[in-house]
């Protein structure tokens, strides 16, 4: 990923004068293109973490006993909170 850095800072600063608003966002389109293919495993990982995470918490939920505390909102606007899983009512 360095040596594509490099390469096209080098290109960009070689060219930047003679170059024309399409090539660059020709070069620009490559760059991101392979981005996404490096942090695409990264991206996955997350939102399998975050999927873990989601359902983990809908679990505490669902079998929690809850106990609501009054909470105030905006303008005498009410909610209500569980002490125990934090669920919203």
């Amino acid at each position: 990923m360095e040596q594509i850095i490099e390469k096209t800072d080098k290109w960009l600063n070689k060219n930047k004068d003679t170059l024309t608003i399409e090539q660059i966002n020709y070069k620009k389109d490559e760059i991101i293109k392979i981005y996404n293919n490096y942090t695409n495993p990264y991206r996955n990982l997350m939102s399998r973490i975050d999927n873990i995470i989601e359902k983990k918490k809908q679990a505490k939920i669902k079998n929690c006993v809850h106990e609501y505390v009054r909470e105030s909102g905006f303008c005498n606007e009410y909610y209500f909170i569980c002490n125990k899983c934090g669920h919203e009512a």
